[in-house]
């Protein structure tokens, strides 16, 4: 079986900029590869228009980023349609569990621990399938490399998230997120789902992923995960605080940034206005650090953008990226507890542009070669057939 027809179904651009960016990324890829998709997008107050697009020329599949949570009933959109649907999750794994309730979700994960979640719970559809970049990205003018060292803010207030949880919550549990974020943050190849199961069984006997009567699980995790970025975030900074830093974040994230870290003349602020305002921040920039303690065997947001953008980039180990690009020659790889070794790394790129560039050069062709969103929808198109065809019997 090859799949030939194929409808995207869009988030709305206002609460979902980076989604939205996604789905027209892989239309467009899906397009080039010659399928027949079309982008669909349900009105609120008036979605027979789309239900009519739908049901008048019937795809074999539906996808959309993040997928389609069931209603206040239980009840699933791909269930109703009787046709499968693929959710390519971005963010957290722990938001769609409930999407495992039912066969027709074809689950898509940017991340292989993510993907093993999903198999532990008897959800056998579901993929391992990383994130790809436009490969029109890189098609822009050059402009000058006006700042030696960019990363993205995250948060600087990770001491105060885990002071919140000694308040929130009882003494046992408090401590099992405080050593799931710390296993997590410390030990490669361990999400945080799987290290905030394993502690809380430690702390406050058997709990399941989906147990909700006594934990909140996702509220929970969510905290974890806030903890884990800024705390990155923070590590970074201390770790490069005799270098020349730009930092792009929300307004008021800066806010805490400046108060933690404002008398040091070394590091500018910019308020991120939107997704095009990164995008503009990593073509000026000679040096991206753009490592995450919660990806760590595939791909999160930002990572080939960057790549693609003209700078070198230096991330956190990661499996995936590990196994396609050469440490030194194509990304430069940082432990998350070998933090003070970064700025003598940061000193020895800028100081050799010819090493930089050419990291960066032979980092982007790599990009742009194997790892474009054309080479995801080809690992779609050529996966998700015989699911199809397994679902239909």
């Amino acid at each position: 079986m090859i799949l030939k027809r194929i409808d995207l179904f869009l988030p709305s651009v206002e609460k979902h900029e980076l989604l939205n960016y996604f789905t027209n990324n892989f239309y467009d890829a899906l397009l080039r590869l010659g399928v027949n998709c079309r982008r669909l997008e349900s009105e609120r107050l008036n979605p027979l228009p789309f239900l009519k697009q739908i049901f008048d020329d019937a795809p074999e599949c539906t996808l959309s980023f993040n997928g389609l949570l069931p209603d206040a009933e239980g009840r699933f959109f791909c269930d109703m349609l009787k046709m499968p649907h693929v959710s390519y999750l971005v963010s957290s794994p722990h938001h769609f569990f409930s999407l495992t309730n039912t066969s027709l979700n074809v689950i898509a994960c940017s991340d292989r621990l993510y993907a093993q979640i999903y198999k532990s719970m008897g959800h056998n559809n579901t993929l391992f399938l990383p994130h790809g970049v436009d490969p029109n990205l890189h098609h822009h003018e050059e402009v000058s490399k006006k700042y030696d060292v960019l990363f993205i803010d995250n948060g600087v207030n990770w001491q105060s998230i885990q002071q919140e949880w000694e308040k929130k919550y009882p003494e046992n549990i408090a401590k099992a997120m405080a050593e799931a974020a710390d296993e997590t943050f410390k030990k490669e190849g361990i999400s945080s789902v799987q290290a905030l199961a394993s502690s809380l069984q430690r702390h406050a006997g058997e709990v399941k992923l989906r147990d909700k009567e006594e934990f909140n699980l996702s509220v929970m995790l969510d905290e974890v995960e806030d903890y884990l970025r800024s705390k990155n975030t923070c590590c970074i900074a201390e770790a490069l605080k005799g270098c020349n830093c730009h930092v792009i974040g929300s307004k008021g994230s800066l806010r805490s940034w400046q108060q933690q870290f404002g008398s040091n003349k070394s590091f500018t602020f910019e308020e991120k206005e939107n997704l095009s305002s990164v995008i503009i921040a990593m073509r000026k920039s000679k040096i991206i650090i753009n490592g995450s303690p919660v990806v760590k065997d595939g791909t999160d947001d930002y990572t080939f953008m960057a790549m693609v953008s003209g700078a070198a980039v230096m991330t956190s180990n990661n499996r995936y990226l590990q196994e396609h690009f050469k440490d030194g020659e194509e990304l430069i790889y940082y432990s998350q507890t070998g933090l003070s070794s970064l700025a003598e790394k940061v000193k020895m790129l800028l100081a050799d542009d010819g090493a930089r560039t050419s990291l960066a050069m032979k980092g982007k062709n790599s990009v742009l070669h194997h790892h474009t969103w054309d080479h995801r929808a080809a690992t779609l198109i050529k996966e998700i057939a015989p699911i199809i065809e397994q679902i239909k019997k």
